[in-house]
Protein backbone atom coordinates (compact mmCIF):
# COMPACT_ATOMS: atom_id res chain seq x y z
CA UNK A 1 0.00 0.00 0.00
CA UNK A 2 1.16 3.53 -0.90
CA UNK A 3 -1.28 6.25 1.03
CA UNK A 4 -0.99 9.80 1.58
CA UNK A 5 1.50 10.32 -0.68
CA UNK A 6 2.43 13.46 -2.91
CA UNK A 7 4.97 12.79 -5.81
CA UNK A 8 4.84 15.93 -8.82
CA UNK A 9 7.68 17.15 -10.93
CA UNK A 10 8.72 13.73 -11.93
CA UNK A 11 9.94 13.08 -15.20
CA UNK A 12 10.33 9.48 -17.21
CA UNK A 13 9.75 7.98 -20.22
CA UNK A 14 6.90 5.61 -18.97
CA UNK A 15 5.85 6.14 -15.69
CA UNK A 16 6.78 9.89 -14.57
CA UNK A 17 5.81 8.61 -10.96
CA UNK A 18 4.77 5.29 -10.75
CA UNK A 19 5.73 2.02 -12.26
CA UNK A 20 3.73 -0.89 -11.50
CA UNK A 21 5.11 -3.70 -12.97
CA UNK A 22 3.93 -7.24 -12.47
CA UNK A 23 2.16 -5.97 -9.45
CA UNK A 24 -1.24 -5.66 -7.06
CA UNK A 25 -0.78 -2.78 -4.98
CA UNK A 26 -2.96 -0.29 -3.59
CA UNK A 27 -2.65 3.68 -4.01
CA UNK A 28 -4.60 5.31 -1.45
CA UNK A 29 -5.00 9.25 -0.83
CA UNK A 30 -2.13 10.38 -2.41
CA UNK A 31 -1.92 13.82 -5.52
CA UNK A 32 -0.06 13.20 -8.34
CA UNK A 33 0.89 16.43 -10.01
CA UNK A 34 2.94 18.11 -12.69
CA UNK A 35 4.39 14.98 -13.82
CA UNK A 36 5.75 14.49 -17.66
CA UNK A 37 5.82 10.90 -19.59
CA UNK A 38 5.57 9.25 -22.57
CA UNK A 39 3.09 6.50 -21.36
CA UNK A 40 1.69 7.12 -17.67
CA UNK A 41 3.15 10.15 -16.37
CA UNK A 42 1.52 9.68 -13.27
CA UNK A 43 1.02 6.19 -12.81
CA UNK A 44 2.04 3.29 -15.43
CA UNK A 45 0.98 -0.45 -15.03
CA UNK A 46 1.84 -2.70 -16.78
CA UNK A 47 2.15 -7.24 -17.77
CA UNK A 48 0.06 -9.32 -14.87
CA UNK A 49 -0.68 -6.16 -12.82
CA UNK A 50 -3.79 -5.29 -10.96
CA UNK A 51 -3.91 -2.04 -9.33
CA UNK A 52 -6.26 -0.10 -6.93
CA UNK A 53 -6.04 3.86 -6.95
CA UNK A 54 -8.59 5.08 -4.71
CA UNK A 55 -9.32 8.80 -3.91
CA UNK A 56 -6.34 10.13 -5.62
CA UNK A 57 -5.59 13.17 -7.17
CA UNK A 58 -4.64 13.57 -10.70
CA UNK A 59 -3.33 17.42 -11.61
CA UNK A 60 -1.06 18.71 -14.42
CA UNK A 61 0.35 15.56 -15.42
CA UNK A 62 1.88 16.05 -19.35
CA UNK A 63 2.04 13.85 -22.20
CA UNK A 64 6.12 14.40 -23.27
CA UNK A 65 6.86 15.23 -26.41
CA UNK A 66 3.76 15.21 -27.42
CA UNK A 67 2.78 12.10 -25.94
CA UNK A 68 1.64 8.64 -26.53
CA UNK A 69 -0.61 7.09 -23.49
CA UNK A 70 -2.59 7.78 -20.39
CA UNK A 71 -1.13 11.43 -18.85
CA UNK A 72 -2.45 10.19 -15.94
CA UNK A 73 -2.68 6.90 -15.19
CA UNK A 74 -1.77 4.18 -18.54
CA UNK A 75 -2.47 0.56 -17.67
CA UNK A 76 -1.44 -1.96 -20.76
CA UNK A 77 -1.48 -5.68 -20.65
CA UNK A 78 -1.54 -8.19 -23.31
CA UNK A 79 -1.13 -11.40 -20.85
CA UNK A 80 -3.70 -13.54 -20.18
CA UNK A 81 -4.83 -14.01 -16.70
CA UNK A 82 -6.08 -11.58 -13.67
CA UNK A 83 -5.21 -8.68 -14.96
CA UNK A 84 -7.17 -5.02 -14.84
CA UNK A 85 -7.69 -2.02 -12.31
CA UNK A 86 -10.00 -0.49 -9.95
CA UNK A 87 -10.33 3.24 -9.67
CA UNK A 88 -12.73 4.72 -7.08
CA UNK A 89 -13.23 8.19 -5.60
CA UNK A 90 -10.13 9.86 -7.75
CA UNK A 91 -9.93 12.97 -9.13
CA UNK A 92 -8.24 14.22 -12.77
CA UNK A 93 -8.04 17.94 -13.85
CA UNK A 94 -6.08 20.03 -16.02
CA UNK A 95 -4.07 17.11 -17.46
CA UNK A 96 -2.84 15.79 -21.39
CA UNK A 97 -1.86 18.39 -23.59
CA UNK A 98 0.14 21.78 -22.36
CA UNK A 99 -1.87 24.85 -23.64
CA UNK A 100 0.63 25.61 -26.65
CA UNK A 101 1.04 21.82 -27.45
CA UNK A 102 0.07 20.94 -31.15
CA UNK A 103 0.26 17.38 -30.20
CA UNK A 104 -1.62 15.12 -27.82
CA UNK A 105 -1.37 11.41 -26.97
CA UNK A 106 -4.17 9.11 -26.28
CA UNK A 107 -5.88 9.58 -22.83
CA UNK A 108 -5.25 13.08 -21.22
CA UNK A 109 -6.70 11.68 -17.77
CA UNK A 110 -6.54 8.05 -18.39
CA UNK A 111 -5.46 4.94 -21.16
CA UNK A 112 -6.43 1.64 -20.79
CA UNK A 113 -5.43 -1.22 -23.22
CA UNK A 114 -5.10 -4.94 -23.59
CA UNK A 115 -7.19 -8.32 -22.01
CA UNK A 116 -8.31 -6.90 -18.17
CA UNK A 117 -10.92 -6.10 -15.96
CA UNK A 118 -11.66 -2.44 -16.16
CA UNK A 119 -13.98 -0.31 -13.14
CA UNK A 120 -13.98 3.08 -12.64
CA UNK A 121 -16.26 4.36 -9.58
CA UNK A 122 -17.10 7.72 -8.70
CA UNK A 123 -14.38 9.52 -9.95
CA UNK A 124 -14.61 12.97 -11.57
CA UNK A 125 -12.94 14.38 -14.83
CA UNK A 126 -12.73 18.07 -15.06
CA UNK A 127 -11.15 20.13 -17.69
CA UNK A 128 -8.50 17.53 -19.37
CA UNK A 129 -7.25 18.69 -22.40
CA UNK A 130 -6.02 16.57 -25.52
CA UNK A 131 -4.85 17.87 -28.88
CA UNK A 132 -5.42 14.30 -30.13
CA UNK A 133 -7.80 11.49 -28.94
CA UNK A 134 -10.37 11.36 -25.63
CA UNK A 135 -9.62 11.85 -21.70
CA UNK A 136 -10.54 8.38 -20.97
CA UNK A 137 -9.37 5.92 -23.30
CA UNK A 138 -10.68 2.58 -23.06
CA UNK A 139 -9.60 -0.19 -25.62
CA UNK A 140 -9.90 -3.37 -24.01
CA UNK A 141 -10.89 -7.54 -24.24
CA UNK A 142 -12.78 -9.53 -22.23
CA UNK A 143 -15.24 -8.36 -19.43
CA UNK A 144 -17.67 -5.27 -19.75
CA UNK A 145 -15.75 -2.05 -18.50
CA UNK A 146 -18.00 -0.12 -16.00
CA UNK A 147 -18.56 3.45 -15.54
CA UNK A 148 -20.15 4.54 -12.43
CA UNK A 149 -21.47 7.33 -10.60
CA UNK A 150 -18.57 9.39 -12.81
CA UNK A 151 -19.09 13.09 -13.83
CA UNK A 152 -17.21 14.36 -17.19
CA UNK A 153 -17.17 18.17 -17.39
CA UNK A 154 -15.29 20.74 -19.55
CA UNK A 155 -13.11 18.50 -21.00
CA UNK A 156 -11.90 18.79 -25.00
CA UNK A 157 -10.92 16.01 -26.76
CA UNK A 158 -9.99 16.84 -30.69
CA UNK A 159 -10.48 13.53 -31.97
CA UNK A 160 -12.32 9.97 -31.08
CA UNK A 161 -14.57 11.63 -28.28
CA UNK A 162 -14.09 12.30 -24.48
CA UNK A 163 -14.90 9.00 -23.74
CA UNK A 164 -13.13 6.60 -26.09
CA UNK A 165 -14.64 2.83 -26.28
CA UNK A 166 -13.36 -0.14 -27.75
CA UNK A 167 -14.51 -4.00 -26.69
CA UNK A 168 -15.70 -6.59 -29.55
CA UNK A 169 -16.89 -8.87 -26.68
CA UNK A 170 -18.83 -7.18 -24.12
CA UNK A 171 -20.77 -3.83 -23.73
CA UNK A 172 -19.30 -1.14 -22.17
CA UNK A 173 -21.87 -0.40 -18.51
CA UNK A 174 -22.39 3.45 -17.84
CA UNK A 175 -24.31 4.10 -15.25
CA UNK A 176 -25.48 7.46 -12.92
CA UNK A 177 -23.12 10.03 -13.94
CA UNK A 178 -22.85 12.93 -15.62
CA UNK A 179 -21.36 13.93 -19.14
CA UNK A 180 -21.89 18.03 -19.24
CA UNK A 181 -20.35 21.01 -21.29
CA UNK A 182 -17.00 18.53 -22.95
CA UNK A 183 -15.99 20.23 -26.07
CA UNK A 184 -14.07 19.12 -29.32
CA UNK A 185 -15.75 16.08 -30.41
CA UNK A 186 -18.18 14.07 -29.78
CA UNK A 187 -18.47 13.26 -26.13
CA UNK A 188 -18.46 9.87 -26.53
CA UNK A 189 -16.74 7.69 -29.06
CA UNK A 190 -17.29 3.77 -30.06
CA UNK A 191 -14.62 1.67 -32.39
CA UNK A 192 -15.99 -0.72 -34.54
CA UNK A 193 -18.96 -3.10 -33.06
CA UNK A 194 -18.72 -1.98 -29.68
CA UNK A 195 -21.97 -1.57 -27.51
CA UNK A 196 -22.97 0.30 -24.53
CA UNK A 197 -25.45 0.56 -22.36
CA UNK A 198 -26.00 3.35 -20.23
CA UNK A 199 -28.47 4.17 -17.24
CA UNK A 200 -29.56 6.77 -14.81
CA UNK A 201 -27.22 9.16 -16.72
CA UNK A 202 -27.69 12.68 -17.61
CA UNK A 203 -25.68 14.30 -21.03
CA UNK A 204 -26.44 17.97 -21.57
CA UNK A 205 -24.18 20.91 -23.42
CA UNK A 206 -21.95 18.94 -25.20
CA UNK A 207 -20.53 20.98 -28.19
CA UNK A 208 -21.33 18.42 -31.21
CA UNK A 209 -24.67 17.21 -29.31
CA UNK A 210 -25.82 15.50 -26.43
CA UNK A 211 -27.71 11.78 -27.10
CA UNK A 212 -25.28 11.87 -30.83
CA UNK A 213 -26.05 8.70 -33.39
CA UNK A 214 -24.10 5.88 -32.23
CA UNK A 215 -26.33 6.36 -28.42
CA UNK A 216 -29.66 8.19 -29.76
CA UNK A 217 -31.39 4.73 -29.07
CA UNK A 218 -30.92 5.54 -25.28
CA UNK A 219 -32.13 8.74 -25.36
CA UNK A 220 -35.68 7.71 -24.77
CA UNK A 221 -34.90 5.68 -22.04
CA UNK A 222 -36.90 6.39 -18.72
CA UNK A 223 -33.33 6.89 -16.62
CA UNK A 224 -31.76 9.13 -18.82
CA UNK A 225 -32.07 12.49 -19.11
CA UNK A 226 -30.56 15.93 -20.77
CA UNK A 227 -30.95 18.98 -18.06
CA UNK A 228 -28.51 21.29 -16.58
CA UNK A 229 -26.45 19.89 -13.62
CA UNK A 230 -26.16 23.17 -11.76
CA UNK A 231 -22.55 22.85 -10.85
CA UNK A 232 -22.08 24.81 -7.62
CA UNK A 233 -19.16 26.57 -9.25
CA UNK A 234 -17.80 24.45 -12.69
CA UNK A 235 -15.63 27.69 -13.37
CA UNK A 236 -13.71 27.05 -10.45
CA UNK A 237 -13.85 23.43 -10.61
CA UNK A 238 -16.14 22.59 -7.98
CA UNK A 239 -18.66 19.92 -9.71
CA UNK A 240 -20.59 19.30 -6.66
CA UNK A 241 -24.15 19.37 -7.62
CA UNK A 242 -26.24 22.57 -6.18
CA UNK A 243 -29.47 21.63 -3.94
CA UNK A 244 -31.78 22.41 -6.43
CA UNK A 245 -29.91 20.49 -8.86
Amino acid sequence: ILKGVTIQDAHSNVGGAIVIDGANPSLENCIFKNNIAIGGAAVASLNMSYPSIRNCDFVGNRFKDGGSSGAGISCTTWDIGPTGILITDCRFTDNGSGPDDINGGFGSAIFIFGIMETQITNCVFNNNLNQNSGTLVIDTIGESPVINQCTFAGNSSSVNGVLYCSNPNNPFLISNSIFAFNEGSDWISLYGTTEVSIGCSNVFGNTTGDWIECIADQANSITNFSLDPKFCDAVNGDLALEATS
